[in-house]
């Protein structure tokens, strides 16, 4: 038999990390709602969803966009994340193999932790781990990838002041050790 979902943080008891004053910053960051959404099928159900999340087409893969409250992560061919603070649009929770918007909606919101990276030296954390180019440049605010960090999957989105970095629940605390160790030149204190 399969355990329920756990309630509990992905990240439970690291303590925020704080270097150099906007230089760096390492946080968990709470995730409510995440739909795993695969080969959307176009019509009025699709149509409604876009409607609702002020976007007039799916992203394309490295894209992100949506409203500040539900945003979807294009994250490879005809896949898409929905992250969604504040649980999922009422159009999505009907999304299924049987006639929804997409052939595949998994709930993965237990599956996945978040870490928040700030500051000035973000990108520059992110690229000791990463084989991506994190420059603004090449990979400005909106973008996202399902990439690796230091041999772990993971899912990064940039934010217009931050990165978010999504990891399966049983590598979390493995990356957040990880980017601790790569921070320490950042280092003023922890808090």
């Amino acid at each position: 038999m399969l355990d329920a979902p756990s309630s509990e943080s992905a990240l439970d008891g690291v303590t925020p990390y704080r270097g150099n004053v906007g230089v760096l910053t390492m946080a968990e960051h709470g995730l409510t709602t995440l739909l795993h959404l695969e080969g959307a099928r176009p019509g009025p159900e699709l149509t409604t969803i876009l409607a609702n999340l002020a976007l007039t087409a799916l992203p394309a893969i490295g894209e992100s966009g949506g409203r500040a409250d539900a945003m979807l992560l294009s994250i490879g061919p005809s896949m898409w994340l929905l992250v969604a603070p504040a649980g999922p649009p009422k159009e999505l929770t009907t999304a299924s193999a049987t006639g929804g918007a997409f052939e595949v909606a998994l709930d993965v919101s237990h599956a996945y932790g978040c870490i928040e990276i700030a500051g000035d030296k973000a990108s520059e954390l992110l690229a000791k781990g990463c084989v991506l180019d994190l420059h603004l440049r090449h990979f400005p605010p909106g973008a996202c990838a399902a990439t690796g960090l230091w041999g772990i999957r993971t899912i990064i989105r940039h934010l217009p002041d931050r990165f978010h970095v999504l990891v399966t629940r049983s590598y979390a605390h493995s990356l957040w050790l990880r980017l601790l160790d790569a921070g320490r030149e950042y280092q003023d204190s922890v808090q």
